[in-house]
């Protein structure tokens, strides 16, 4: 069963934390420790996000990544036509 990353404190922790994270983007913690903050991941890393997320078989809600999920989905149905 897909857990499933409703927060974006969840989505920092399933990432392996803000350090982990921020290393792995090039980014400073204090700007992940933001996402967690403001609980939203900035446009430009939703995408990233969700395919790490995916990968590791959890489940993030459109809360957490946006309507990523649904794009997705739309593009693999039309390419799969």
């Amino acid at each position: 069963m897909k857990k499933n990353i409703k927060t974006v404190p969840d989505v920092i922790t399933a990432l392996g934390g803000t350090g982990q994270i921020a290393s792995r983007y090039g980014l400073k913690t204090n700007a992940v420790c933001n996402w967690r903050i403001k609980n939203k991941i900035p446009e430009r890393y939703r995408l990233a996000i969700y395919l790490e997320l995916k990968s590791k078989g959890l489940n993030p809600s459109s809360d957490v990544i946006g309507d990523l999920p649904q794009i997705i989905e739309d593009i693999n149905s039309f390419t799969a036509a």
